[in-house]
């Protein structure tokens, strides 16, 4: 069984876009499912915290099924859990999305869309412990995160982070324990956004390390020591759902004017989307988020700048310009709750900015605003992310 920390408590068990509104008249959209969880969660918070907090094993594992179940519901596959920190402080309710995008992607929404509850706190992700946290009792002897020291190593073959661990009672232990042991407070150290992004090996060592090695740490200045690693990566994103994957123009044949054919690379948090586009196939990512009452499609648009690879002057303007709009354009959808920005392409004639909208009658007006505050902006079309049919469904500007 895998070492448990003395605070943690309880796990909770957890088409086009066209066709996608026309699925939301008879499902709920996600910004109104994610209301409806929102009321009830308030409207139950003060029984649930007091079960969670109980230290009852029986009132607090029908609290967590109660929420678990509500949120498996709402998005399947996503599950929460909570840690129970000192009486005085909130309990910390956060997610487990795992490694499915859209699963990741809206269960930040929902979290987003979540009023502030008197006594829980809401996070994405797992938070990093405290240096004094227990991992474990050895004898009578408690192993607390502050008490390992490691060497921290960032592998460029891996691209990710090893890390060294060493601790005095660790050779009271036997193997599978020591390694359980030490993975356990590198991925405490970390928090879970940051282990599951970067971390790539955890290894137990004989010998206790010295200051002199390079990436020296002990156990409270792990998780900085890391960082420190990682910024010398250029700054890289820690939250695994907001790293955008690169793509470039496919090699099949599109029509002349489509977007496959006129862009020339784009990125994206949700990779899926594009392959289902680029690709050709059915649109599974988008039929699944209809049914969760989510819709995808993309916005294209056209600036009153000249777009001329030859002209270093025109292109600079037109990128910035382009980069601007999709800063203004996933700003707006976050703040007024109704979608969210999931990835941009750039094309000769077009920049594309495909869109994930949890309320497509509520998003309409936030998009409109978006394309006509812009002088520099001369079209922008909402257009549907099929691959077999794309449709302008909004003419935006």
């Amino acid at each position: 069984m895998p070492i448990q920390p003395g605070p943690l408590r309880g796990l909770v068990v957890a088409t086009t876009l066209a066709a996608a509104a026309v699925a939301q008249d008879e499902t709920p959209t996600f910004a109104a499912r994610c209301q409806a969880f929102a009321t009830w969660f308030t409207a139950q918070a003060k029984e649930l915290h007091a079960d969670l907090n109980s230290g009852d094993k029986a009132r607090t594992q029908t609290a967590a099924k109660a929420i678990g179940a509500r949120v498996a519901e709402l998005v399947p596959g996503l599950r929460i859990n909570f840690e129970r920190g000192p009486a005085s402080e909130p309990l910390v309710m956060y997610l487990q999305p795992g490694k499915d995008r859209v699963v990741q992607i809206l269960g930040r929404a929902l979290l987003a869309s979540m009023p502030p509850v008197e006594q829980f706190r809401f996070v994405p992700w797992r938070l990093p412990a405290q240096a004094d946290t227990d991992l474990v009792v050895i004898g009578k002897d408690p192993v607390r995160l502050g008490d390992l020291v490691a060497v921290c190593q960032f592998d460029e073959a891996k691209q990710g982070l090893v890390v060294h661990v060493w601790n005095q009672h660790l050779g009271r232990l036997g193997e599978a324990d020591r390694i359980r042991m030490v993975r356990f407070g590198v991925e405490r150290a970390f928090g879970a956004a940051m282990e599951q992004r970067w971390l790539r090996a955890v290894h137990v060592l004989d010998d206790e390390p010295t200051p002199e090695n390079d990436g020296y740490a002990r156990g409270a200045d792990l998780r900085r020591t890391a960082l420190g690693l990682l910024r010398d990566q250029q700054d890289p994103e820690l939250d695994p759902d907001r790293v955008e994957q690169a793509y470039f123009k496919s090699d099949r044949e599109f029509p002349e004017g489509s977007r496959c054919a006129d862009i020339a690379f784009g990125s994206s948090l949700l990779p899926d989307l594009v392959y289902d586009l680029q690709v050709g196939g059915t649109p599974d990512t988008v039929q699944r988020l209809a049914r969760l009452g989510a819709a995808a499609g993309f916005v294209a648009m056209t600036a009153t700048i000249a777009y001329d690879p030859f002209d270093d002057d025109a292109k600079t303007k037109v990128l910035t310009l382009r980069k601007q709009f999709a800063e203004e354009l996933g700003e707006a959808l976050t703040k007024a709750g109704v979608g969210a920005l999931v990835g941009t392409a750039s094309g000769s004639a077009k920049a594309y900015y495909d869109v994930l909208l949890f309320d497509f009658a509520a998003a309409r007006p936030v998009l409109e605003r978006v394309a006509k505050a812009n002088a520099l902006v001369q079209s922008a079309t909402l257009v549907s992310f099929s691959p077999v049919d794309p449709k302008e469904l909004l003419r935006l500007k």
